[in-house]
């Protein structure tokens, strides 16, 4: 479905564009989670095979970071809502949110965890932002979209972590 045809659809029914862009969103997450498991499985030793050795200290930052994939249709959702909605300031607020989550994990994260900080501060400002948007808009995002995206998300760190 494009952006006309659901903002078309919102001026006439809000409720049945929200479970459009709520299934959508939710597609995108059954596709995305099992390939984000996957690629954070296999992070590692892609990672050593593509760049050989010279960026095995990002090694352990980029299978957790990775967890900010399944997020995505949430910030993809979002921004669909802010323009069918016609509400920019709804986008402003939730990157300004996700801006001061990176920000202030970054500074207190980084300096004693290096690429790992940097990780953790990459899904603070994420989470933060999916949130506050989801947040925005309560009657255009489904709950249930939310919490698959956060379990797909918490699934993929934890095997990040873990590996």
């Amino acid at each position: 479905m494009s952006l006309p045809r659901l903002a078309a659809l919102a001026a006439d029914d809000l409720q049945a564009a929200g479970a459009q862009l709520t299934r959508l969103a939710g597609r995108i997450v059954l596709v995305l989670a099992p390939a984000s498991i996957a690629a954070a499985l296999l992070a590692g030793p892609l990672l050593t095979l593509l760049a050989g050795g010279r960026f095995s200290p990002a090694e352990d930052a980029l299978g957790p970071a990775l967890a900010a994939v399944p997020l995505a249709p949430l910030m993809g959702a979002v921004g669909a809502a802010a323009a069918i909605r016609l509400q920019p300031g709804a986008r402003l607020w939730s990157t300004a949110a996700g801006a001061a989550a990176f920000a202030v994990t970054a500074l207190v994260l980084i300096p004693p965890l290096g690429a790992a900080g940097g990780t953790a501060a990459l899904l603070a400002g994420t989470v933060a932002a999916a949130l506050t948007g989801t947040a925005l808009f309560p009657r255009v995002l489904d709950h249930r979209l939310v919490a698959a995206a956060l379990a797909a998300a918490a699934l993929v760190l934890a095997i990040g972590v873990a590996e």
